[in-house]
């Protein structure tokens, strides 16, 4: 691949690319589109994949993630026509920062696996120093900042080493980041490590707002608020003046929680709002599911239940279906990372020790190599960490459990409940409408042991999922379905009156019966029976109470014939 000459315009043209920072005005949004245009023609062969990430790296910035797609795709097809090795390593980063700031850190994973390699193998002490960068700086994304500092310290040292101005500045920025997250360093620590960085930036005149941005976070663990907010504010001026999206989803992010600690909840609001629209606007999807929870904290302290379940409803989703998507993704990664190594006849013996057998085998290579055995060391601590520890590791520390809903039905599992109930008593406190209150069914499946023993208990999960689909289709935004124990459920309708939960029980009751669930060449026609009671604002609230009284209700439709509706 080295060797071979690359047009002199193009290199020019590069260089020129590389001096973008932001795509803020119309005269840098121009060159860039008219160099995408120019990419494909001859001029541009052997150096297309570094343009092309740079490219789908600057549009990623400014929010265009269509147009950053297709670059993205252009320059990981362009890869292996790459003909040096410091343009293989420019693409292989532009590429991992795109997939890390899409919040897709098994691809960013396989990106920096494949420039850990290509560094080691061809001695590239600059592509090493990013590579541990990027590998730190997923570490402090995914809350596992403790992890971060022994591949960034060894990035900061080859940086110093052989003055790579570029990777020491990223380094002791993203040190700084992980120092705000964990105990290692004290605010004055962190400060000094900052004011290393701002040396280094206003020699490169980039990385401004960041800077600010890191100085307000550290004055506020000191903490001085005042200080503080300035800074984060500077930051945010920066970024919008900029147009930097990514630094606008962290500051407004981190402002969002400055005011909510402050108990400022509509500044609070304003700033994680801003945060959501541009996390939107990069298809971050973890960063999203974050706004998500702390917009539901922020809703709950100003006593707005709706928004708050629907804040948390979202981000429990992205917990149950991303986070279990990126957790096979990253298994499979470890798969073919293992392959990679037994082909390469290096770290075999990782195989059966990932911490201590690994580490001892490899004292016995060339010192020279220490830096990339250390990363690929800790890409399968960072792989296995982030699959059985970092997903329990944020649900824990955000007090929201994975089983929130129930695996077979989507309906709410039982262990919700210690997170709604305080919810139903503040709306039930602020409640004006005395011919509303808060309405509870019971609903139990009718003869389900005899779907059960007529279609195996595959028919009858089908029935149960089939039920489940159809009462959400009747039932409003503010009612809630649990799935309480085998083929029993209940339902709580908050803010309801007696007529509203009447007809409520009738419409999924008739809606059920009309239910027809094909199951292989069978067809199962289930139908349920509902008993519903509704509080009474002359007494005290008492779920239990209100539980038995639905059930005796429960009980009489069943002694009715089953598939009837009966309550208070």
């Amino acid at each position: 691949m080295a060797g071979t000459s690359v047009n002199s315009n193009a290199v020019v043209k590069y260089k020129q690319l590389i001096d973008v920072v932001h795509l803020n005005d119309s005269a840098n949004s121009q060159f860039v589109n008219n160099l995408f245009n120019e990419l494909d023609s001859d001029n541009y062969k052997g150096i297309r994949a570094p343009m092309y990430g740079l490219i789908a790296k600057l549009e990623t910035n400014n929010g265009n993630v269509d147009k950053a797609k297709i670059a993205l795709e252009r320059a990981i097809s362009a890869l292996n026509k790459t003909v040096s090795h410091s343009y293989q390593i420019d693409a292989l980063n532009h590429i991992s920062w795109v997939y890390i700031n899409r919040g897709d850190y098994a691809s960013a994973i396989y990106y920096l696996q494949r420039m850990a390699d290509y560094a080691y193998e061809h001695k590239h002490m600059r592509g090493q120093a990013i590579a541990l960068n990027r590998l730190g700086q997923c570490y402090i994304e995914l809350g596992l900042s403790s992890l971060a500092f022994p591949p960034l310290e060894t990035a900061l040292s080859i940086s110093k080493q052989y003055e790579f101005e570029n990777t020491e500045l990223l380094a002791l920025l993203y040190l700084a980041n992980a120092a705000l997250t964990s105990d290692k360093m004290t605010p004055q620590e962190i400060l000094a490590i900052v004011d290393q960085a701002t040396l280094i930036t206003k020699r490169m005149n980039y990385g401004e707002g960041y800077i600010d941005r890191l100085r307000g976070l550290t004055y506020q663990k000191v903490p001085q608020h005042d200080i503080a907010q300035q800074w984060l504010q500077k930051s945010l001026a920066f970024a919008t003046s900029e147009h930097d999206v990514r630094l606008l989803r962290l500051i407004n992010y981190d402002l969002a929680q400055f005011y909510f600690i402050q108990h400022q909840e509509e500044l609070a609001l304003s700033h994680a709002q801003s945060s959501l629209m541009y996390a939107k606007r990069l298809n971050h999807q973890a960063g999203i599911a974050k706004l998500h929870y702390l917009l539901s904290q922020i809703y709950h302290r100003q006593q707005d239940s709706s928004q708050a379940y629907a804040n948390l409803s979202a981000y429990t989703d992205f917990l149950r279906s991303d986070s279990n998507r990126n957790a096979i993704s990253l298994l499979t990664l470890m798969d073919k990372r293992i392959n990679s190594l037994r082909q390469q006849n290096k770290m075999v013996e990782l195989e059966n020790n990932l911490l201590s057998t690994d580490l001892a085998a490899q004292k016995a290579y060339n010192e020279r190599h220490t830096t990339v055995i250390w990363l690929m060391a800790a890409l399968f601590v960072f792989i296995s960490l982030s699959v059985s520890l970092f997903i329990r590791h944020r649900m824990m520390s955000m007090k929201v459990a994975i089983s929130m809903k129930d695996a077979l039905t989507g309906a709410y599992a039982r262990s919700y409940l210690k997170h709604f109930l305080p919810l139903v008593k503040n709306t039930l406190a602020k409640e004006r409408d005395f011919n509303s209150s808060f309405g509870i069914m019971l609903i139990d499946c009718d003869d389900f042991k005899l779907i059960n023993d007529k279609f195996g208990h595959g028919g009858g999960d089908a029935a149960l999922k089939a039920i489940v689909t159809t009462i959400n289709r009747e039932i409003r935004n503010q009612d809630t379905l649990f799935r309480w124990g085998g083929d029993e459920f209940v339902l709580m309708c908050q803010s309801v009156s007696k007529t509203q939960l009447k007809e409520i029980s009738s419409r999924i009751n008739k809606a059920v019966s009309n239910l027809a669930v094909n199951y292989g060449n069978s067809e199962i026609r289930p139908t349920i029976s509902i008993g519903y009671a509704l509080h009474s604002h002359d007494e005290s609230f008492n779920l239990d109470e209100l539980l038995k009284i639905a059930d005796d209700y429960l009980y009489q439709s069943k002694r009715a014939g089953k598939n009837a509706a009966f309550g208070i």
